[in-house]
């Protein structure tokens, strides 16, 4: 009878211990499906990390361009400013010599 308690007791303590049942990923690998679009996860990671670096590229040229353009019609604003100036001062000696 005692045997047969100190075998119930080992038995009950061989299945409180817990099992680790988690399953090892590997990130490398593709899931196995045999499908052409078929990428592991690194595989994933790297695209998405190049097309976040064309995202900002192709933002950070955008922008340039808007500063480029800004620039431009700031400088064509600046040039018609001078051409009426000019006008001005041109037409008012003008009517200063006809007097």
């Amino acid at each position: 009878m005692r045997n047969k308690i100190e075998l119930i007791q080992q038995i009950k303590a061989a299945e409180s211990i817990t099992i680790d049942r988690t399953k090892m990923v590997d990130l490398t690998s593709n899931a196995g499906h045999s499908l052409l679009s078929e990428m592991s996860i690194a595989e994933l990671k790297e695209r998405l990390e190049i097309v976040k670096q064309n995202n900002e590229r192709n933002k950070k040229q955008i922008h340039d361009d808007i500063i480029k353009n800004k620039v431009q019609r700031g400088q064509m604003l600046v040039e018609k400013l001078h051409y009426i100036n000019r006008y001005r001062t041109d037409s008012i000696q003008e009517k200063k010599n006809k007097k």
